[in-house]
């Protein structure tokens, strides 16, 4: 029988990860071992920049070659957000199509741009930088480019889109009209009690403009930026958010929810750290724009006291996001419904009728603290939404 505590364990756990820092002053490349190496992964493996480049591409070609779910002649929309991770998926997909690239893309990528700063607080000057900056990084890569306002999702049957050449001309903005679409939608935000609701709203909302810009763009195929990092995160989140039908196609390589538009995650292997050594090595300039949760406390949300938790494993146990990636892949989608979400569009599962389910038991809570804080408990309108987003209505005010 051992005698060795699980705190001992732990402990010596830990000391052995730490053994395994390098000292970059004296590392040797661990793939070519004669470049002095100048960045170092999962707290042990050494690289130089050749090599390290060379790894990067390798594995996003690699991510979508094994798919084979992009063809030749295929349309695809590439959305950015101007961030650390779409600069990078922007350079993978340009080195791609070159002339000089060993088996080159063969598809026709578009970029579009979703300006989100009316929720956010951001002026119109600064928008309009934001859009002129994430342009001219598309203009530089010969990519075809368009920015669309977040207020389109509300009114999907018209979207509203602007071509952007690679100047960062072609913005036709009025101030009346933008002042109209942000009163609309920071009316729909401001009813919206908590930030975890706020932030599953803006990511269905969002997803759905998306969905519908590739389908006018006649798009077949869309790139999201979301790495391991994030999507890792999001997998906790959504458990925790009670979004487990949604898992899948939220956090998967493939999202085929849209029978028009498969959506795709090409930087899904990728963390968030070789992203930004990608980015510093090829002097890749992201786009900086405030977003919902800038300057959240870690406890603010659900997904920022995830993420602020993972991001804490990970700097013990470098294959903590890796971990939890590998772990999502295994879940397999809810089986077809006829009846599909109005929000996010996943299948609906229907529930038998029972005097006790989760769903009754989170509605009596809610009313509960209602009563006793004297405020609404908002709108129960629940016909057509999965659990997870009756959720974020009752979030509502």
């Amino acid at each position: 029988m051992c005698s060795v505590d699980e705190e001992d364990l732990g402990v010596a756990s830990l000391k052995l990860e730490s053994k395994h820092q390098l000292d970059l002053k004296n590392a040797l490349c661990k793939r070519c071992s004669l470049e002095t190496a100048c960045v170092v992964l999962r707290t042990k493996d050494p690289y130089c920049r050749s090599c390290f480049l060379k790894y990067a591409t390798h594995k996003f070609r690699a991510t979508l070659g094994k798919s084979k779910l992009v063809r030749p002649n295929d349309r695809v929309l590439i959305c950015s957000s101007g961030s650390q991770s779409s600069v990078a998926l922007l350079r993978f997909v340009a080195d791609g199509l070159s002339e000089q690239a060993n088996k080159r893309f063969l598809f026709t990528p578009m970029v579009v741009y979703v300006d989100e700063g009316a929720i956010a607080g951001v002026s119109r000057e600064e928008r309009l930088e934001a859009i002129k900056a994430a342009a001219v990084q598309a203009g530089h890569l010969s990519f075809p480019f368009y920015s669309v306002q977040l207020s389109n999702s509300l009114n999907l049957g018209t979207v509203r889109m602007d071509k952007v050449d690679s100047k960062g001309e072609g913005i036709d903005l009025s101030e009346r009209e933008l002042v109209a679409g942000d009163e609309q939608l920071l009316a729909l935000f401001s009813g919206v009690t908590t930030l975890t609701a706020k932030e599953d709203l803006l990511g269905k909302i969002r997803h759905n403009l998306l969905v519908a810009v590739a389908k006018e763009l006649h798009c077949n195929k869309m790139f999201l930026a979301d790495n391991g990092s994030h999507l890792a995160v999001a997998l906790i989140s959504g458990v925790a958010a009670g979004r487990g039908a949604c898992l899948p196609s939220d956090c998967g390589f493939c999202d085929a929810r849209d029978s028009a538009v498969m959506v795709l995650r090409p930087l899904k292997e990728f963390m968030s750290k070789e992203i930004a050594f990608f980015c510093v090595l090829n002097k890749l300039v992201p786009v900086t724009v405030p977003s919902l949760c800038t300057k959240a406390s870690r406890m603010a949300s659900i997904r920022r006291l995830t993420e602020d938790f993972l991001h804490g494993l990970q700097a013990d146990f470098p294959s903590t996001f890796s971990s939890v990636i590998k772990t999502g892949d295994k879940l397999a989608p809810p089986m077809p419904a006829q009846q599909r979400c109005t929000l996010c569009k996943v299948s609906v599962v229907q529930e038998e009728e029972r005097e006790c389910s989760s769903w009754l038991a989170t509605r009596f809570s809610r009313q509960l603290v209602a009563m006793e804080s004297s405020v609404d408990a908002g709108p129960w309108v629940t016909e057509g939404l999965c659990y997870g987003c009756r959720l974020t209505v009752a979030d509502m005010a």
